[in-house]
């Protein structure tokens, strides 16, 4: 072990400078912006420990300008430490700088990065739960009797303890018990420290001390952050240290996760109705959306409430009472304040905080000259230009916001504590003049609830007890750069002696002081810890073998400990499987349906494949899955959360499983888009599309145009209706249309790629090492197509916003009809949190995915039939004229009187579905045909197999519509499968429907079809990475001479 720590030092050193020789060729030519000499690997942390880091932070400034570089270690800093550089930074750079440092220590405490998550879907989620569901002013109204109650709670130890010869009390540790009981009461409905605990007892120390260790902010940063090869060296201690405090915190918080599941409701102390807690929340949320409330995201949630919630808060209250005790006359203006507006008879009140200008201006003025988190600390995500000079991507960003508060330019007297000039004037908190709580989109969503917290303690204080300094060492105690120890409290202690004001307040002692020399003295000391630095370090190449290795070991301890558990489970049966594969082989050897029909042949209509790790049930027939649904459907009525589809549904927005915001979503659809009244309202989109369509299949059949791709020509038409529903307008102009040019493949190729369902599924879904493996390759592959949808939906989007209405208007000027866009916009203003960007644009995707890709299709496999069918397309035409006048083209209104043609459409389906593979998953153990199915087990129902049932159907393979004619019973549940199943079928069956029987029923009535060249009608490919290919099948549409004089006036 000495040699590997020896040999790891040397590479380390070697590497690193490697990397300092080519990293100075690389980025010489650079404009970087200034910087102090540094020396080799440490950089400028030398010049960080000579003396307090903010002085020296202000002499760098005032050497080389506010906007200057260091270097801590490995990592390059970009400090700016005025209002004018932040200014040029925010907003321009807002989102670039949106990130925090993944420190790899914080990587193990923080719940690998749940809270501190870089800017995206996850973190927009995480904001958005804590605005609306922790910080929005409902849920503060509510939550304000918790604090009250806190406060009652220690102004009655510190009046009762004043009469008992109590004469120390620790003012952080009395803060600290005080808030900390605040935001327990918040997040469990209970406190953590009842009322003998408030004395400083050795009992009461150890348990305040085992909260500071788990709930530090300091404690979540080391050297090793710095210095990576300091990670490796000295691992084993470091690592073992973090780990050791992470499962004490994950102990401590599991306890109130299963506190809170083992009671029906958490109420208060003494029992009265209060609002519902954070853990009841996020609990709730669960049962809907367990994939993105896990355990990890709860728990992190709580660990930033307990930590963010008490230690910068104690911290800002240490201070308020240091100030005041200097300043007798500011305290005696605050008391004069609260006592013309709150009086003597009760307490303060959150209600009352609004009427207390003053004390906020103390708290404010406070946090100017004395704000204990001022180094806000951000990263770049992308290189970027700051005061004209360059900025790497992975540069750490440091706002100096006391070098700011202190700014004689900006601020008249900014040593002088001063807290009327926040009253004088509202200038003085001007953008970027103020930074209290962080700055941009980072900015702490809790600074009402601290403020709220700092007032309504320091303001009851201030009303019930007069205050004397009883020893106070330093006033100005320098900020500890070593940040493996919290800032030293410095030792203040305070004698508060009980106002009369308190003995005619309801619930306290009714009578008057006595004991004038009895007081309380409150002290505040703090005790650091030395700590280790360390964590692990390994190269990328070195990681990727050994995450490889790990993965394949685990797979096979599962498959060993799944057999041994399951051996007694009567699981369905299933064929011989390869290790770590499964069935993959089995499939790709021939045709997908063709391998399910000779498994269902072998084994029986419900059987068990696994595919990669995921076992997957197939139902093919239809007992089976009578005896499936509707018994199991809620348990089977999630998509498989694909970790691709993440990336590119906008983390399953959609696809979310069965709960709350699935039937939101499902309601909103079923009611604003796929309702009869929405369909009568865009069936002219319909109309003039397909007319669009028809007007120049005739036009271009006189200009030598004699073979058209009917999979291009559909996709078109399907696109532009899509799209005029969408955001009422089309996609592909008259030009477009026919025209086979390279432009036009290119925008099409451009479409296909990034409205493909197929583009969702890779085998890294299947085999989760693959896509450690090959996270880069595949990653930035998702995430560029991912970039250009998401581009190109925000465009549309922000058209709808430039104009008051964005609607599709008909040809005789007949009252418009809103897009889906415009009704999701106007909801949003309703209802934001639920209608959020993510949302929309995955509607907007869907629509232009299920809209176009399997309607495109089953529309080409209804011509390829009726090419091949020359009676049945005979028959339809024969429907067309007879219900049709032959003045005018068929229209959405004339397809209920045209039974035959459905028939044509539904038989095609029967045959040749293009989405006959409905995938599900299982939500919990359940028994299907006797069988009993896991929970997380797929579900494919093989449709396919079904509709060729010879015991349902006669003639099972013939072509024959007029089947759906004879009788209403070959449309029996489960026996045709054509838009999915139970409650997770496609709620756009009638619009699809809609869209193929115009578009066929009107090229049947004016074109006689003419097979040019089919080259390959090829099986459905296994391939999940590449789109099916599009099969060639080309027509010629030669226009009927009985409808000439239609076509002619188009």
């Amino acid at each position: 072990m000495d040699a590997l720590h020896y040999l790891g030092l040397s590479v380390s050193i070697l590497l690193i400078i490697i990397y300092k020789f080519t990293s100075n060729g690389r980025i010489q030519h650079k404009n970087l912006p200034p910087s102090p000499p540094s020396v080799p690997i440490i950089g400028h942390f030398h010049l960080l420990i000579k003396t307090t880091i903010h002085q020296a932070l202000t002499n760098f400034s005032n050497k080389y300008g506010p906007i200057f570089l260091l270097r801590l270690g490995s990592r390059s800093t970009l400090v700016l430490s005025s209002r004018a550089a932040i200014e040029e930074c925010f907003p321009k750079n807002d989102i670039i700088f949106s990130n925090r440092p993944l420190f790899p220590s914080r990587k193990i405490l923080e719940y690998n990065h749940t809270i501190t998550a870089p800017y995206g879907d996850l973190w927009r989620l995480w904001r958005r739960f804590a605005i609306i569901e922790i910080f929005s002013k409902r849920s503060l109204q509510m939550s304000s009797e918790f604090r009250a109650e806190e406060v009652k709670f220690v102004v009655k130890y510190l009046y009762y303890n004043s009469f008992k010869g109590v004469t120390k009390v620790d003012v952080k540790s009395i803060f600290y018990k005080l808030t900390f009981n605040m935001v327990m009461k918040m997040v469990a409905g209970k406190r953590y420290f009842e009322y003998k605990e408030l004395e400083d007892s050795e009992t009461t120390k150890g348990k305040l001390d085992g909260l500071l260790e788990m709930f530090s902010p300091l404690l979540n940063v080391a050297l090793g952050d710095y210095f990576p090869f300091l990670r490796w060296l000295t691992y084993y201690g470091e690592e073992r240290r973090l780990l050791k405090i992470h499962k004490r915190k994950d102990t401590f918080i599991q306890a109130l996760l299963d506190a809170h599941q083992n009671t029906s409701s958490l109420t208060s102390v003494d029992d009265r109705k209060t609002s519902q807690t954070i853990i009841g929340v996020m609990l709730k949320l669960k049962e809907s959306e367990p994939e993105f409330y896990t355990n990890d995201l709860i728990k992190g949630i709580i660990q930033v409430m307990l930590l963010a919630g008490t230690y910068s808060t104690v911290t800002t209250m240490d201070w308020v009472v240091s100030r005041l005790i200097s300043h007798p006359d500011v305290l005696k203006n605050a008391r004069d304040e609260i006592d013309n507006h709150v009086g003597s008879s009760r307490l303060i009140k959150d209600t009352d905080l609004a009427k207390l200008p003053y004390l906020h201006c103390i708290i404010t003025e406070t946090l100017r000259l004395s704000k204990s988190g001022i180094l806000e600390l951000r990263e770049s995500s992308e290189d970027c230009t700051v005061g004209g000079y360059h900025i790497p991507r992975g540069t750490q960003l440091l706002v100096d916001g006391r070098h700011m508060h202190r700014d004689p330019e900006f601020w008249t007297e900014p040593e002088r504590f001063k807290p009327e000039r926040f009253l004088e004037s509202k200038e003085e908190k001007g953008v970027f003049k103020l930074i209290l709580f962080g700055i941009g989109r980072r900015i702490c969503p809790g600074e009402d609830l601290a403020m709220r917290i700092i007032a309504l303690s320091l303001g009851t204080l201030i009303q019930c007890f007069d205050w004397e300094e009883a020893r106070y060492e330093s006033q100005e105690g320098p900020l500890k750069t070593n940040l493996n120890k919290p800032e030293k409290i410095r030792s203040l202690e305070i004698v508060f002696r009980p106002r009369e004001v308190l003995t005619e307040v309801e619930g306290y002692a009714l009578v008057r002081l006595q004991h004038e020399g009895h007081g309380i003295v409150m002290r505040c000391t703090k005790n650091g810890r030395n700590n280790k630095q360390g964590s692990i370090l390994f190269t990328m190449d070195a990681l990727h073998y050994l995450g490889l290795l790990v993965s394949i070991l685990l797979i096979i301890i599962y498959k060993l400990n799944s057999n041994r558990r399951i051996q007694h489970k009567n699981l369905p049966p299933s064929p011989p499987s390869v290790p770590i594969i499964g069935h993959f082989h089995l499939l790709i050897k021939t045709p997908i349906h063709q391998a399910l029909t000779n498994f269902s042949n072998e084994y029986g209509p419900i059987f068990l494949l696994r595919l990669g790790s995921r076992p997957t049930l197939v139902l093919s027939s239809r007992a089976a899955i009578e005896e499936c649904f509707p018994k199991n459907d809620i348990i089977f009525c999630n998509r498989p959360l694909l970790p691709s589809r993440k990336i590119l549904e906008y983390n399953h927005t959609i696809t979310a499983p069965y709960g709350d915001y699935w039937r939101m979503w499902r309601r909103f659809s079923v009611i604003e888009i796929f309702s009869e009244r929405r369909l009568q309202m865009s069936s002219e989109i319909r109309n003039e599309e397909t007319r669009f369509m028809i007007k120049h299949l005739y036009k271009n059949s006189f200009k030598g145009v004699t073979k058209v791709d009917v999979k291009t020509l559909f996709y078109l038409l399907a696109f532009n209706m899509a799209m005029k529903m969408v955001a009422g307008k089309r996609c592909f102009e008259y030009e477009e249309l026919l025209e086979d040019s390279e432009t036009t493949k290119g925008k099409l190729d451009d479409l296909v790629e990034m409205f493909s369902p197929l583009l969702t599924v890779s085998l890294g879904d299947y085999f989760p090492f693959l896509r450690w493996l090959t996270y880069y390759g595949e990653e930035r592959r998702l995430l560029k197509i991912h970039k250009r949808k998401d581009e190109f939906m925000q465009v549309l989007i922000d058209n709808a916003h430039d104009q008051n209405t964005s609607s599709s208007t008909s040809v005789n000027g007949q009252k418009t009809s809103q897009t889906i866009i415009d009704v999701m916009l106007k909801l949003r203003e309703t209802e934001p949190e639920i209608y959020t960007d993510d949302l929309i644009k995955g509607t907007i995707q869907l629509m232009l995915i299920a809209g176009t890709h399997s309607t495109v299709t089953t529309m080409e496999w209804v011509v390829s039939r009726l090419i091949s069918h020359p009676d049945v397309f005979q028959n339809a035409r024969d429907e067309i004229d007879n219900q049709v006048r032959s003045s005018r083209l068929i229209n959405d209104t004339d397809l209920a009187k045209l039974p035959y043609l459905h028939c044509i459409i539904s038989e095609t389906i029967r045959l040749s579905p293009g989405g006959i593979l409905e995938m599900r998953e299982s939500s919990e153990d359940c028994t299907v045909g006797g069988y009993h199915i896991p929970r997380g087990t797929q579900l494919l129902v093989d449709g396919r197999h079904v509709h060729r049932d010879p015991e349902l159907w006669t003639e099972p393979d013939r072509f024959k519509p007029e089947r759906f004619l004879k009788s209403e019973e070959e449309k029996g549940i489960f026996k045709l499968i054509t838009f999915g199943i139970g409650r997770r079928k496609c709620p756009g069956v009638g619009l699809a429907m809609r869209i193929m029987a115009l578009s066929i029923g009107t090229l049947i009535q004016c074109f006689d079809l003419e097979e040019a060249r089919y080259e390959n009608r090829g099986p459905l490919k296994t391939n999940m990475n590449k789109p099916d290919k599009i099969r060639s099948l080309e027509i010629v549409f030669r226009p009927r001479k009985a409808r000439n004089e239609v076509l002619a006036q188009l």
